[in-house]
């Protein structure tokens, strides 16, 4: 059977694991594309990762923006261009970062059941923690409608 679901996707995603090869915000990008529809990653889709193309991407994505982590910086520079509510409290769909000890921040996905999942080099991780940070994203209907969906339209929210 066809795997259908974004949170399903993410998690066939990061049962694999990642690396700098493909870096954890491509990963939580690739879920936002899966619910809304906008690619907050478009313009990075190119690149042959490293780890320091992934770290020079992270500094410059969020350069603008506050933040105790360049995941978090990052997120929040998506999160400005694709219309994400930052929460206290999730809701499906979800996505949040983790400020870990490591100084770079980790991304992660709610399941709307109370679950956050993660991805590592080892694979998938689920927590029942709450992320430092949390942003309901808009569904794929909200963004078909949005002028950011449609840029040719003459500026028509819908």
């Amino acid at each position: 059977a066809a795997v259908t679901s974004p949170y399903a996707k993410a998690l066939a995603r990061a049962s694999a694991g990642i690396d700098w090869s493909r870096p954890c915000l491509i990963w939580l990008c690739d879920y936002v594309v899966d619910v809304t529809g906008f690619d907050p990653a478009d313009r990075w889709r190119h690149y042959d990762w490293t780890e320091r193309r992934a770290r020079r991407a992270m500094a410059a994505a969020g350069r603008f923006h506050a933040g105790s982590t360049p995941v978090e910086k990052a997120l929040r520079e998506a999160a400005s261009t694709g219309d994400w509510i930052e929460v206290d409290e999730p809701e499906a769909p979800c996505v949040g970062v983790f400020n870990d000890s490591g100084g770079i921040g980790l991304p992660a996905i709610y399941d709307g059941a109370g679950r956050w999942l993660l991805a590592t080099s080892l694979g998938a991780h689920v927590t029942t923690q709450k992320p430092t940070v949390m942003w309901r994203l808009p569904s794929a209907d909200y963004r078909i409608g949005s002028a950011r969906a449609r840029p040719d339209d003459g500026g028509s929210t819908g």
